[in-house]
């Protein structure tokens, strides 16, 4: 089956999604770029393609994120499968990326890292690309998560520079690091999110004692786990930055990294 513009047009009004977000459905369904779809006066559906078609946008007119419909989502320039099991990595995340290089400048260093509640392992992986001589423990509550990360791992041939514990926290981790990632769960409970969001596994998202508990159980052991002169990069709310450095903690507060939209997302600790 042939359809025109006209006929997209057609498509996106019914489900009254955005342009642009149906041009990405349809990329994926055809395994091209957005810009070839863009361009094109008209394309070529077979039933199979349009059935599907139909059905991602209808999963996106009911405000599912793209990334959940499509099972993937890039981080740092690389893809990374993301299911409802897992948190989708977004641009903000990619601050502690830059806050690491910003820290351990010799690509060539060879790193023990740890991946603290990992999800799609989005942080531990992009590291392991960056320093190729480095090696990285995934930890996660959720063996759903573990599984993903470890997809990844393999997706991305790194899998053998990977370990992975189904664990809360640091309760099976025994080992020291010379640098320790986390994104954990920072959004109150009373914070209302938007309908997209609410599609990501709620253990990710949500903690106690108005976004902070998880911070508090991490900072407070962490020094366990870390090598002399290393350091934990977290991210953070964007009103949390005061509270957190006032989290009574064994390690020294180095700074805060601001994402793209000016905030602070990353908080750095040193262990001495």
């Amino acid at each position: 089956m042939i359809i025109n513009k006209n006929d997209i047009k057609s498509i996106i009004k019914k489900y009254q999604v955005n342009q642009r977000e149906a041009l990405i459905l349809l990329s994926v369904i055809k395994n091209i770029t957005y810009t070839d779809v863009f361009f094109l006066k008209e394309i070529e559906l077979t039933e199979e393609e349009l059935s599907s078609y139909n059905e991602y946008l209808k999963r996106r007119s009911k405000k599912e994120p793209i990334a959940k419909i499509i099972g993937f989502k890039e981080f740092y320039g690389i893809s990374f499968k993301t299911t409802k099991d897992t948190l989708d990595p977004r641009p903000d995340t990619e601050t502690l990326i830059d806050a690491v290089l910003n820290t351990y400048k010799n690509k060539e260093s060879e790193l023990k890292i740890l991946d603290l509640g990992c999800g799609t392992g989005c942080l531990g992986l992009t590291l392991l690309t960056l320093y190729e001589k480095s090696i990285c423990d995934f930890v996660d509550i959720s063996q759903s998560a573990i599984d993903v990360a470890k997809c990844n791992a393999t997706k991305l041939n790194i899998l053998s520079r990977s370990s992975f514990v189904q664990s809360n926290w640091f309760e099976k981790v025994d080992s020291k690091y010379d640098l320790i990632v986390s994104n954990p769960p920072y959004i109150s409970k009373n914070f209302k999110l938007d309908k997209d969001t609410l599609y990501d596994p709620s253990i990710a998202l949500f903690a106690d004692n108005d976004g902070i508990s998880e911070y508090e159980t991490i900072l407070k052991n962490v020094h366990k786990f870390l090598k002399p002169n290393s350091y934990i990069f977290l991210e953070i709310g964007f009103d949390q930055y005061e509270k957190i450095k006032k989290i009574n903690t064994d390690l020294e507060f180095v700074r805060f990294y601001k994402d793209l939209n000016n905030i602070n997302r990353c908080a750095v600790f040193y262990a001495r």
